[in-house]
Parts: structure tokens; C-alpha cells; sequence
């Protein structure tokens, strides 16, 4: 499956939150599944001080990994459907553009109102 993953499931990994999250990223190194993330997802990371570099230079050089920029049709799009979840929305487009087969994240509940992409939390793909 092509994932997109929402920021908290890296998080989850790279703080040890949660297993699930170790048991995701072990499967798309097993060629379960491929990664989508976007450069929201950088920044977001590089915000809470979190060292994600080695995590995507070996999901990238299994060829598991697509960072993709957002557009600023999807900004604007994002901003229109949402103030208060606006990096939320943003993600969302970005994952509708990218052709994801799910959008993967532990706030199942912020992609409610989108019922046009699958959304999972990474334990349900585990």
C-alpha cells in the first residue's frame, strides 16, 4: 500500500510512543508498503527538535519514500476548509494529490470531515 503518514505517526516511532507505529515503518522496509510524507511533515518535525534524517535517508534509499511539496492551490484550498486545522487539511490535499491509498495517523478524529480518502491509525495496519 502507498501511505500517506501524518507527522504524530512519526513521532510515535521516533519517541518510542507506540509500537505500532516501529511495526509500520518494519513492514514498508519489508515492501509491505511505500511512504508518502510532505514537506509539512519536515517542518513540523524540525519544529519539535526531532531527529528524523536518518529515519527518511533509510526509508528513501529502499525506495520507500516520497517527500512531496505542497502547492499553493492546496494551501489555499486548505485554508478555505479549515483555520483552526488548517495543517491538517493541508495534509489531506497533499495525500488526494499524491494518490495515496490511505492516509495514516494517530488523530483519526482531526480527518473526519474528509470522507473521501481511507484514514487509519497505523495500528489498524499492523
Amino acid at each position: 500500500m502507498r501511505l500517506y503518514v501524518d507527522t504524530n505517526v512519526i513521532m510515535d516511532f521516533l519517541l518510542d510512543r507506540r509500537s505500532s507505529a516501529y511495526d509500520l515503518i518494519k513492514e514498508a522496509l519489508k515492501c509491505k508498503h511505500s511512504f508518502v510524507i510532505s514537506d509539512i511533515v519536515v517542518e513540523e518535525l524540525s519544529f519539535q527538535n526531532m531527529d528524523f534524517r536518518s529515519l527518511f535517508k533509510i526509508l528513501d534509499s529502499a525506495g520507500k519514500l516520497d517527500i512531496l511539496k505542497n502547492t499553493s492551490e492546496e494551501s489555499r484550498q486548505a485554508k478555505l476548509v479549515s483555520q483552526t486545522h488548517y495543517n491538517d487539511a493541508l495534509h489531506y490535499f497533499i495525500a488526494k494529490r499524491a494518490g495515496v491509498d490511505c492516509l495514516v495517523t494517530s488523530n483519526v478524529r482531526d480527518f473526519s470531515w474528509f470522507n473521501d480518502l481511507m484514514v487509519k491509525r497505523p495500528d489498524d495496519l499492523c
